[in-house]
């Protein structure tokens, strides 16, 4: 879905740390835990604006099971894939 253009900025009091738009994602290096935490904040503040997504396809084997995820996303393969993997 195309909603024209739009800006997302995150910045802190020593200036931008990123900025993304539609064709582009700038930002600064070497980011510290402390900036990283800044920008999953200001993720989970968007987020709490529409709500969280609808469940996707498991980005591991494309399938329809769930994804495991934590407040940041996706962190690794359903447990079926997980199990899967782990056969002989």
């Amino acid at each position: 879905m195309s909603a024209g253009w739009w800006r997302v900025e995150v910045s802190t009091h020593a200036g931008t740390l990123v900025a993304i738009e539609p064709g582009m994602l700038a930002g600064k290096g070497d980011l510290s835990p402390a900036e990283q935490d800044v920008i999953r904040d200001c993720a989970e503040h968007l987020i709490a604006f529409v709500g969280p997504a609808e469940p996707q396809p498991c980005f591991y084997c494309g399938g329809s099971c769930e994804i495991e995820t934590d407040n940041n996303g996706p962190i690794g393969p359903c447990p079926f894939c997980s199990a899967a993997e782990r056969q002989p």
